[in-house]
């Protein structure tokens, strides 16, 4: 893995690095050991040869799928795999809006406050350009007024779109430079898991996607077709009513799985060439010596898996049916608190700042306990 300059972490350093290791090998090796093996196999059933890792949970699931490859874990043959600077915040500024492109936007999570704060956090706009607009920056809550909020924002269309071509044009310069074009389908690979990146892409280039994720949410569903095909490694169908345990812990996955740069924004034109824009970085980021020591401690993993799969023909199988159930019994065990108390994941695209993953988990298992008794 490179190394990056990082924030010393003053207290509790190397017992910090050692869990980090630990917890990438115990909690998460298996479940991206089987992700790479599904992933090689579905992309090749779909006549998938270019992946596309999207940012920044890409940055690490590349690596360890071409780890997985040179350790002949996988094969793939005739497969190419590359990194996607893209995010949610970039695909939305840029793609075009519409009724249904608006209400994908709306619908990518919960946020609560005022419009203006929204839009900021999801495309981009100024508290001035949204005034400018003529927005009103009435409260909204998106766990109840989707509909209420899309009905304010279609009547401004023609400014949105002139704000969004501003943006689209570059980024439709950097995905040409990409190699993002052709009649083949081009596999996008992410944790998941509504799919909205690949709805945007798909709505702004055209091209075929096929789109290859940890999990999906039923609302993919309703707007996938043939030339937008989306797959699921371990669920498909996730719902607050259907938490299964990689969708359950998503944000922990997430917390580690970034990259060192903070969240690319937009791109802009500059001396005729597209340059990506990020945000600030995070918690994560300013300490990214922890996220290579959980990737070190998954590639130890494989490195383990490798020298004993001659002598275990059912390791594989193995991964498929005990992989979720490993992960979820490492992160509710005692054993790796100090890591779990360390780790965090952004999420401003939804309101909250930075949520700690130890406070998280434990949310999560006295829920479960809850609707056990229940």
């Amino acid at each position: 893995m490179p190394r990056f300059a990082t924030t010393h972490l003053k207290e509790g350093h190397s017992l910090l690095i050692d869990q980090a290791r630990k917890l990438g090998y115990t909690a998460f090796g298996p479940l991206i050991l089987r992700f790479s093996t599904w992933l090689a196999a579905e992309a090749q059933r779909e006549g998938v040869h270019k992946l596309y890792f999207l940012s920044r949970e890409g940055y690490f699931l590349k690596s360890h799928f071409e780890k997985s490859l040179a350790l002949g874990l996988v094969n793939a043959p005739g497969i190419e795999s590359r990194y996607l600077l893209i995010s949610r915040r970039a695909a939305f500024g840029a793609v075009n809006k519409t009724r249904s492109s608006l209400k994908a936007i709306l619908e990518a999570g919960e946020f609560d406050g005022r419009l203006y704060n929204l839009l900021e956090a999801r495309i981009g706009y100024s508290p001035e350009v949204s005034e400018k607009i003529g927005l009103p920056n009435v409260e909204v809550s998106l766990l109840d007024d989707v509909e209420k909020t899309l009905d304010i924002l279609i009547h401004h269309l023609e400014p949105l779109n002139e704000l969004a071509l501003k943006e689209q044009k570059p980024m439709l310069e950097y995905l040409g430079a990409e190699g993002f074009t052709g009649g083949s389908p081009l596999g996008l690979v992410d944790l998941g898991y509504a799919g909205s990146i690949q709805r945007s892409l798909q709505s702004m280039t055209g091209n075929r996607l096929a789109g290859f994720y940890f999990a999906t949410t039923k609302t993919v569903n309703e707007w996938q077709d043939e030339s937008n095909r989306l797959f699921a490694c371990f669920a498909k169908d996730c719902s607050l009513a259907k938490m299964p345990p990689v969708y359950r812990y998503a944000l922990a996955l997430e917390s580690w799985m970034t990259s060192p740069q903070g969240q690319l924004t937009l791109f802009e034109m500059d001396a005729g060439k597209p340059v990506p824009k990020f945000g600030p970085v995070g918690k994560m980021q300013a300490n990214f010596e922890i996220s290579e020591a959980v990737a070190e401690g998954v590639e130890r993993y494989m490195e383990d898996i490798a020298y004993l799969a001659p002598f275990d023909p059912t390791w594989e199988e193995t991964l498929v049916s005990r992989s979720e159930s490993i992960m979820t019994v490492a992160l509710e065990s005692a054993a790796f608190s100090t890591i779990l108390n360390f780790l965090c994941v952004e999420d401003d695209f939804c309101g909250k700042g930075e949520i700690p993953i130890a406070e998280l988990v434990a949310t999560l298992m006295n829920d479960m306990r809850l609707s056990n008794v229940v």
